[in-house]
């Protein structure tokens, strides 16, 4: 059986990765990936002025680049399914707005994701000091009131990274209601949760969600499917097959793919 899509990539438009679409794509065929997404950050000029946006996501006039790097892939790796995508950062303010201006694109599938609570980001490595002294219990249960409201929009495909706050070893239960609650929401909005490899490669040491969090997804008979978070083409499908071991060993028997924010199920 071949191994799922990578779902998350970055390209060097978002200020924090290297290299094109296409080095990507490049990238999962040599990984023996038959379908990719690329699926870079767009642009978050709802986020608070204090961030380095310009560091996060690619900036609204890169867009058209953006959309032609992805073509170009497509057009250079013609027995690769090629998927257009983005991953949107939720913030309380200023969503209304962004969906907006992402309605203009067709894209085949959005992840939506929390980096920023408050005036930071909670993944940047500069703004780790931040965690000092912290009620982490209350911290982590705040998160995912953060992941139930951008569920609630119904806006949105795929949740990505869903505990990201464990990034650098800062680890808490979560309250049980929350997660409840969280189920129901991805209930409700037909939604994919992402198992993201990322942190396998981060201080965590584990994927994100961690494989509790996987195995009541599947108790929750929640949707997955898979991303890398790479930011270097190296990292295209970054430890698949052991994950996907590791979902079979739970129960999972398929993952969700995506094309024109339409999704069918593949067996794993």
């Amino acid at each position: 059986m071949p191994l799922p899509a990578d779902y998350h990539t970055h390209t060097e438009l978002c200020g924090h990765a290297v290299g094109r679409p296409i080095d990507y794509v490049r990238a999962g065929q040599d990984a023996g990936l038959v379908e990719i997404g690329i699926s870079d950050h767009f642009p978050i000029p709802h986020l608070p002025d204090n961030l380095p946006k310009g560091e996060y996501a690619m900036d609204q006039t890169e867009l058209p680049n953006y959309i032609q790097g992805v073509e170009e892939a497509r057009e250079a790796f013609p027995s690769m399914m090629v998927r257009l995508g983005f991953e949107v950062d939720y913030y309380p303010k200023g969503m209304d707005q962004l969906m907006d201006s992402l309605n203009a694109f067709e894209a085949d599938y959005l992840l939506v994701s929390v980096h920023a609570m408050d005036d930071w980001c909670i993944d940047d490595e500069r703004m780790i000091h931040r965690y000092d002294g912290m009620d982490l219990q209350r911290f982590c249960d705040r998160y995912v009131e953060h992941l139930i409201d951008a569920v609630s929009m119904h806006a949105f495909d795929i949740l990505g990274h869903m505990d990201l706050f464990k990034k650098f070893g800062h680890r808490s239960k979560i309250a049980p209601s929350l997660l409840q609650e969280l189920a129901h929401c991805i209930q409700e909005a037909d939604m994919t949760v992402e198992i993201n490899t990322a942190g396998l490669r981060k201080p965590c040491h584990e994927t994100y969600p961690s494989l509790d969090l996987i195995s009541w997804l599947q108790g929750k008979k929640i949707p997955v499917c898979f991303g890398s978070d790479a930011h270097h083409p190296l990292e295209v499908g970054w430890r698949f097959q052991e994950v996907c071991s590791a979902l079979q060993d739970l129960g999972f028997t398929h993952w969700r793919q995506f094309e024109r924010r339409h999704s069918n199920l593949v067996p794993l």
